[in-house]
């Protein structure tokens, strides 16, 4: 695991190492058996005369409590050591943890610093800008200003000037004034005079030209209205020749479709009205003049239909008188 990062700037403690005091504390106990053992080989041999057995035990016995009285001290200072030193590693990770937690907060903040820094360098940037356009835009209309006033100015100073030399002018063109105004009353009365003689003989062109284009749009018309009228005669002749040319082709189909009734005189004769569609198929047969033989007339209405269908022009003119036409039907003639 990887330890956690110390701040910076904090000031760095030593880790507490437990062995170093295990290893002191072995080290002592063998100084101190070392120097009991060498009191008791010092000592002098004890003599009957001089001690018994129950002083040299009690001897031993205060010598040994007197010896072990420093090692307890040392295992009890050992002992306070290693609880301090796991206290102080305890306090240190602690300190060590607020550390850290500091240190993260201190990054926070200091990120909120930096994104609220960048915030206000963007607003202040934004603010520059629209203070640089308003300054540009104040620059400009004080620019604009002082150019008008410039204008203003030196449109005065030319005033001034004119009015100067006019001034200066106007003795001198005093005494000439009078002249001029003759001369000018004159030259204004002839070009009057010029433009009055213009004016009538562009108005007596400009009638004449209107009079000559009426008279051409008339001639046009006329010639036009003529042109048509010889056309519709040319297309009536032309309508009733192709009339005529199919009302006799018609006569002819009657007739041969005709079939003479039994017992009928010759030299009957009666008018039939026909009434044919553009194809020439026949819609209707009425005898609008009878011949006086009804079986006459009779087979001359069923001639008309068994001669179905007539022939009929392509021209849409002669197609439409041909439609309803009398024709005169008289076989013996």
């Amino acid at each position: 695991m990887t330890p956690p990062e110390r701040p910076k700037g904090a000031r760095q403690t030593p880790p507490v190492r437990p062995g170093r005091y295990v290893a002191a504390s072995i080290l002592l106990h063998v100084l101190v058996f070392g120097l009991f053992f060498a009191n008791v080989s010092l000592l002098p041999q004890a003599t009957e005369e001089h001690a018994g057995d129950g002083e040299i035990i009690e001897a031993f016995a205060v010598d040994e409590e007197v010896a072990m009285a420093p090692i307890r001290e040392r295992e009890a200072a050992e002992e306070e050591a290693r609880r301090q030193a796991e206290e102080e590693r305890r306090r240190q990770e602690e300190e060590q943890r607020r550390r850290e937690a500091e240190r993260r907060e201190q990054e926070r903040l200091e990120q909120q610093r930096r994104e609220e820094a960048e915030q206000a360098r963007r607003e202040a940037e934004e603010q520059a800008r629209r203070e640089e356009e308003r300054r540009q835009q104040e620059e400009a209309e004080r620019l604009r200003r002082e150019e008008e006033q410039r204008r203003q100015e030196e449109e005065e100073r030319r005033r001034q000037e004119e009015e100067r030399r006019r001034q200066e002018e106007e003795e001198r063109q005093r005494q000439e004034e009078e002249r001029r105004r003759q001369e000018e009353l004159e030259r204004q009365r002839q070009e009057e005079e010029r433009r009055r003689q213009e004016e009538a003989e562009r108005q007596r062109q400009e009638e004449e030209r209107r009079r000559q284009e009426e008279l051409e749009r008339q001639r046009q018309a006329e010639e036009r209205a003529r042109q048509e009228a010889i056309e519709a005669e040319r297309r009536a002749r032309e309508v009733q020749q192709t009339v005529g040319s199919y009302a006799g082709r018609i006569s002819a189909e009657l007739r041969r479709a005709w079939v003479r009734p039994s017992g009928t005189p010759a030299g009957l004769e009666a008018l039939v009205r026909i009434r044919l569609s553009r194809h020439g198929d026949v819609q209707e047969v009425t005898i609008t003049r009878g011949s006086g033989n009804d079986a006459f007339d009779a087979s001359v209405v069923r001639a008309a239909y068994r001669a179905a269908p007539l022939p009929m022009p392509d021209d849409d003119d002669a197609n439409r008188e041909l439609r309803e036409r009398t024709y005169r039907f008289a076989p013996d003639r």
